[in-house]
């Protein structure tokens, strides 16, 4: 085998073992996110009752991460909304019990009260209420 051939057929079986073993590898890496860490958000728990056959929603403030507002609607069994309440909360309002109850110019009526509990406009909590 001359130099010439010898050099040719090293090209081809190093281009042949690039091929390969390029085959092997992934052709795309993907970017690994920084880590972002969540938001501080609102936590509470808020249980519903029946008072004398008036809907209430008690709301346990675990945590109040920013001051805000803590606004209540209220929708009949009829799906309507009847009614909103609201009440400003901060961070001094960690550990506190807010009471909401029906206001009473509106008229209750037996069925699924449901009371949507929202903080400045964001959704918070859903609960329902049997009112008899």
């Amino acid at each position: 085998m001359t130099g010439r051939a010898r050099r040719a057929a090293l090209r081809v079986g190093a281009a042949l073992l690039l091929g390969t073993l390029s085959a092997c590898t992934p052709l795309y890496l993907p970017p690994v996110p920084e880590r972002i860490e969540p938001t501080a958000r609102l936590d509470v728990r808020a249980t519903g009752s029946s008072e004398e056959g008036r809907p209430a929603v008690e709301v346990a403030l675990r945590e109040v991460p920013q001051p805000g507002w803590l606004a209540v609607q209220w929708f009949s069994p009829r799906n309507v909304e009847v009614a909103s309440q609201s009440v400003r909360i901060d961070g001094e309002s960690g550990g506190q019990v807010v009471t909401f109850r029906l206001p009473a110019d509106v008229e209750s009526e037996s069925g699924r009260w449901r009371a949507i509990l929202s903080k400045d406009g964001q959704f918070v909590r859903q609960v329902a209420i049997e009112v008899d």
